[in-house]
């Protein structure tokens, strides 16, 4: 088991190389990107268990074009809020049987 102070060493250890990691990208790149999640595009759950899960809204193109670069990102989401062009049955035909064999 970790005593306090150790814990505390990890922990300064860990921010110093962080910020020397972002030192290096800063001093490459001269800048940062962050890219937010915006809540228009995700819808929360009201499950008390999974207090911070969210799933992308269904039927939507999410178009984004980052700072960073010249070309734009498109996502689609389709209406199982999957990440996919294409909308799959949820119902299966009767008829359809598929079987896995494992050798």
């Amino acid at each position: 088991m970790i005593n306090r102070k150790g814990a505390l060493v990890i922990i300064s250890m860990e921010v110093i190389i962080v910020s020397i990691i972002s030192f290096f990208i800063y001093k490459k790149n001269h800048s940062f990107s962050i890219n937010p999640i915006l809540k228009n595009y995700i819808s929360l759950q009201a499950n008390p268990n999974l207090k911070f899960y969210y799933e992308p809204k269904p039927n939507q193109q999410i178009i984004e074009r980052p700072s960073w670069s010249n070309k734009s990102v498109i996502h689609y989401i389709n209406n199982n809020s999957l990440s996919e062009l294409t909308n799959y049955p949820t119902k299966k035909d009767p008829n359809y049987r598929q079987r896995l064999v494992k050798l």
